[in-house]
């Protein structure tokens, strides 16, 4: 073990183990939301006040996450994983079909109810089952798009 630890070796199969297990359980909405639901209900808990100064620009005053904008990079992860179709109803949002449909990056666990901002609680919507989902509690779909 310390010959492992010594040479690097140990923290590049940690680092390759976690990226393959991200790879493997991203696809899967439904441990997503068990994911983020267990995180919110954490962080809904934690004294906020003890929070340090740099980490409290990231919150509003009701000690919940802040909006922020979604990187570009996280949309495509998003987009490319739920295969352009709003996971909810499976209307097609690659504008292909549609022009008028158009994609709405939704969180799984709302920030109202303590969601954070991660590509793990991120999910595709139409417009119409984002606007019916608004912030209540965290929902999403069983359905995992095949890869073939």
């Amino acid at each position: 073990m310390n010959h492992l630890a010594s040479d690097g070796s140990y923290s590049k199969l940690i680092e390759k183990t976690s990226n393959e297990v991200f790879f493997v359980l991203f696809p899967n909405r439904e441990l997503l939301l068990d994911f983020n639901q267990m995180l919110a209900d954490i962080f809904e808990e934690e004294d906020k006040s003890s929070c340090p100064i740099n980490l409290k620009a990231f919150l509003t005053d009701k000690g919940k996450a802040k909006r922020v904008n979604i990187a570009v990079w996280v949309k495509k992860a998003v987009f490319f994983r739920d295969r352009g179709r709003c996971v909810l109803c499976n209307k097609d949002l690659t504008g292909l079909w549609n022009l008028d449909n158009r994609p709405n990056y939704d969180h799984i666990v709302p920030l109202d109810k303590f969601g954070f901002n991660d590509i793990t609680n991120i999910q595709l919507l139409c417009f119409s089952c984002n606007n019916n989902k608004r912030a209540k509690k965290g929902v999403t779909s069983s359905k995992i798009q095949p890869w073939y």
